[in-house]
């Protein structure tokens, strides 16, 4: 995607913005990731979910079945330069750039296994 400038990277964890709670709290994250989606000379800021089916997981490395992420998405905030380009132009592009990326934490599991679902 470089060829069209395009870039996609994670910024931090969404935190539940509720007064009083402590970081090591579990309820202190959303389960949210906030990420930068770098689109036509900006930054949309875009936040997702990446749910997780336990019990597929464990499967998938004893069996080589596909491992699944599935991404929801919860929010776009588009810069005020973007606010005439269509959401779904900008869900297109997302899609696209999921598909081919691979979060933290499971760079080990092998991309011909690797199944992409979206839940928008």
């Amino acid at each position: 995607m470089i060829e069209r400038e395009i870039w996609f990277i994670v910024k931090e964890s969404e935190k539940s913005g509720l007064d009083g709670y402590d970081v090591r709290d579990p309820e202190y994250y959303t389960g949210n990731g906030i990420y930068v989606l770098h689109y036509k000379g900006e930054n949309i800021e875009v936040v997702l979910r990446r749910r997780y089916d336990e019990e597929r997981e464990k499967n998938t490395l004893s069996n080589k079945n596909p491992y699944y992420i599935i991404w929801e998405l919860i929010r776009i905030n588009k810069p005020e330069r973007l606010k005439d380009v269509p959401d779904e132009e900008i869900i297109a592009i997302l899609k696209e750039v999921l598909s081919v990326y691979v979060p933290a934490g499971i760079t080990f599991i092998p991309k011909n296994i690797l199944t992409v679902q979206f839940k928008f």
